[in-house]
């Protein structure tokens, strides 16, 4: 049984008195190294259709980072060659080294249904590459790339993507470990259930290498009916960290067969899409609506309720809700009405101002609707956080510096089926399980060499770090929060047309990424050497977050993104452009 555990947040991390960013006007210093044989951009085929095809495939970072050498990025160009592009000096880059040939270009390129090419850096010596039509081919890299080993993994015609990898070397063995991606078709018999059309697969493949020469040690395959927002390998080896809108189960293990779980969650029924009750809360209360039998009566409800505990229901077994409150209520102001057939609940929160992303801890049958008011409520509260517009009017009367966009689908009602799951490598239980619920998962990133990558959620408006373990303990905590970026989550739901996000190493600063031309970079509050007044309220001001916008002059479609504490990589389709970030 997993051990359900909550994502604890460092409230020292947390500004709540924070007033939004100040746009800035100054310039970048930014240089652009042309692009000569394009970026070799894969497609979705008419097969790939599926969100699954779209997370996974659809929106690929052509950006590859090295975290042994920040200041230096790789692409693929259309001759399958990679490029690696440096920055030498303070203010000098060159214009992009051939550094691989990816081999079998003309049998292999041409591949149906291939996926993009995928760059995995393990090491300051060695690089995993996958061709995405289903090679995979483990690198040297000490002075001219050269392939040590090179299989098809998942057998022949199967392409894959590469999510993670990582190698430990031994006094007599080096041991290399990847995660791969691919999607297949269900094998439901149900063709009439299209959530199960698709299956996506993580295979996670173990190599050894002795002496020169590399063998297949060690596979497994877990699979989901979602794309994963997050997945990676505990760099102990020792379990794998998943977050998906859908749960993820081992079904094979070459040295240690899977057993049948029966408390291993099963893909849902979803012919029947009827939501088990409705929903709707304010600030105060909470009003659930059932549908019972028109002849019911109040003699047939079965009603208890404690500070944190319900049992609703009828008394011929029928729960309605029957488990752990996601919060504290007030028992006094909670009830129940019953007119014809339709049963409401009223739940008071003891702890008011505070929204529920589910009324039962792990029950999801329910339907959320959007309380008008609240939402009303919302839009007014965070009006002063971002804008498009970038001449904004701060001494017109009542105008903040940024105007509100308009509430997107994320503020109204996440998907709370959202988890974030922890599985162990040898008995292939979940050993922790995290309800993201209204934490919607906003980027991914490696703030180092040797831990595992880091996943940026939304916690209310703010953008939350959090830093998995690379070894997570029973009765231990799977995330360390380590940073946030003020506002962060509703400044990108703000963005319609944003493509990629991320932030710098060192968490100095955030940038979310448009289709076409614009980058918008969100700094963390800096001190200043004197304080500012605000001349209207009289209150002082001892640090500012500063918001910047990159205008890119090509018109190109932006392929990828990459940040580092001093510098910027933005890649279209005919130039890559580095610009120069200036923090405190």
């Amino acid at each position: 049984m997993a051990d359900t555990c909550d994502l604890k947040v460092d409230r020292s991390k947390i500004d709540s008195n924070f007033d939004g960013y100040k746009l800035s006007l100054d310039n970048f210093p930014t240089y652009s190294v042309p692009i000569d044989n394009g970026i070799d951009a894969v497609k979705l085929t008419e097969d790939q259709y599926s969100l699954q095809h779209i997370k996974a495939f659809g929106i690929h970072n052509h950006l590859t980072s090295d975290p042994w050498h920040a200041e230096s990025c790789y692409y693929v160009n259309k001759n399958w060659q990679v490029v690696k592009v440096t920055i030498t000096l303070e203010a000098a880059i060159d214009n992009g080294t051939i550094v691989f040939h990816i081999p079998n270009i003309s049998s292999q390129k041409s591949s149906p249904n291939r996926c993009h090419v995928t760059l995995c850096f393990i090491s300051t010596d060695y690089v995993l590459l996958a061709d995405g039509t289903g090679w995979l081919h483990v690198i040297e890299r000490k002075q001219n790339w050269q392939i040590r080993h090179s299989c098809q993994p998942l057998g022949e015609n199967t392409p894959f993507i590469l999510v993670d990898g990582f190698d430990t070397t031994s006094t007599d063995t080096h041991l290399v470990d990847c995660l791969l991606l691919h999607i297949t078709d269900s094998q439901s018999k149900d063709k009439d259930d299209k959530s199960s059309q698709f299956v996506t697969k993580l295979e996670w493949i173990s190599f050894s290498e002795n002496e020169g020469s590399w063998s297949l040690c060690h596979h497994r395959i877990l699979e989901g009916l979602s794309t994963p927002d997050y997945a990676c390998i505990e760099r102990s080896r020792n379990g794998i960290i998943i977050a998906s809108e859908k749960p993820f189960k081992f079904i094979f293990d070459s040295q240690n067969p899977v057993k049948e779980d029966d408390s291993a969650v099963k893909p849902e029924n979803t012919q029947d899409t009827t939501p088990a009750y409705t929903w709707s809360q304010n600030e105060e209360d909470i009003a659930v609506q059932f549908t019972v039998p028109f002849d019911t009566t109040k003699a047939d409800v079965v009603y208890k309720l404690s500070f944190n505990y319900i049992e609703f229901g009828l008394k011929d077994g029928t729960h309605f809700l029957h488990g752990d409150l996601h919060k504290g209520v007030d028992l006094e102001g909670s009830t129940w009405t019953l007119d014809g057939s339709r049963l409401e609940l009223t739940l008071s929160k003891a702890d008011s101002n505070n929204m529920w992303p589910n009324i039962v801890i792990g029950d999801h049958r329910g339907q959320m609707t959007a309380d008008p008011e609240v939402v009303d409520k919302i839009h007014e509260q965070l009006a002063h956080l971002t804008s498009d517009t970038l001449n904004p009017n701060p001494n017109a009367d009542h105008a903040q510096p940024y105007n509100a966009q308009q509430l997107e689908e994320c503020d109204l009602n996440l998907d709370d089926n959202s988890l974030l799951l922890r599985l162990d490598a040898i008995s292939h239980a979940r050993t922790h399980k995290v309800n993201l619920g209204s934490h919607q998962w906003l980027f991914n990133l490696r703030l180092d060499p040797v831990s595992v990558p880091a996943i940026c959620l939304r916690y209310d408006v703010d953008g939350l770090i959090w830093q998995p373990q690379n070894q997570i303990e029973v009765n231990t905590e799977p995330c360390t929060h380590i940073g946030t970026f003020n506002a962060f989550g509703y400044v990108q739901a703000s963005k319609r047309d944003r493509k990629y996000s991320t932030c710098a190493p060192n968490l100095s600063y955030a940038v979310i990424c448009d289709c076409v031309r614009h980058a918008y970079v969100y700094h963390q509050p800096e001190t200043m050497g004197e304080p500012l007044r605000n001349r209207k309220t009289g209150q002082k001001m001892n640090s500012i977050a500063r918001q910047q916008v990159i205008n890119l002059e090509s018109r190109d479609n932006v392929l990828g993104v990459i940040a580092s504490n001093k510098c910027m990589f933005i890649l279209t389709e005919s130039v890559l452009y580095v610009i120069k970030i200036k923090t405190q």
